[in-house]
């Protein structure tokens, strides 16, 4: 089940998710454990070019992804608490081919409890500077949670 309360906070994007596999495999995956290569970051139809990470807090992570039209979309941030197998906190931001910031940066918080079959994602963004772009990121996690629980679920 994915849900989005817009009312409850205008700046903040909340998403809940029950995902059919172990919290330390769904951990695994956040993390970008390069014994978990699967790939579930960007929305429906990007694909990821590069992926780096340092996963202690104050190291940095790095995404690369390409959208359907062939431009590279890049997004990174610092780590904040890595709490295995139950919390990450970390930064993001939009950023450009020099690594410099083209957005606000904003603060995601991942929690994670094993819960019946399963685990519950509860998924925290704050620091939007707009609705639009707070129900944008929604879109984009949204879709970007489907394949993060179709990949945690096959190899659960």
């Amino acid at each position: 089940m994915n849900t989005h309360s817009p009312a409850a906070a205008p700046l903040t994007l909340t998403l809940h998710r029950h995902i059919a596999a172990p919290p330390e495999r769904v951990f695994a995956l956040w993390t970008q454990d390069p014994a978990r290569p699967e790939d579930f970051w960007g929305p429906q139809g990007f694909s990821l070019v590069r992926r780096e990470a340092t996963l202690v807090p104050g190291g940095r992570w790095l995404i690369e992804m390409r959208a359907p039209d062939g431009t590279v979309m890049r997004n990174g941030g610092e780590y904040r608490a890595i709490e295995r197998p139950g919390y990450i906190e970390m930064t993001h931001a939009w950023l450009d081919e020099a690594g410099r910031r083209t957005s606000p940066e904003t603060v995601v918080r991942i929690r994670l409890s094993a819960s019946g079959n399963g685990c519950d994602m509860h998924f925290e963004q704050t620091g939007f500077d707009s609705v639009a772009e707070r129900d944008g990121h929604g879109m984009g996690w949204g879709q970007a949670f489907d394949a993060l629980a179709q990949a945690a679920a096959a190899h659960a």
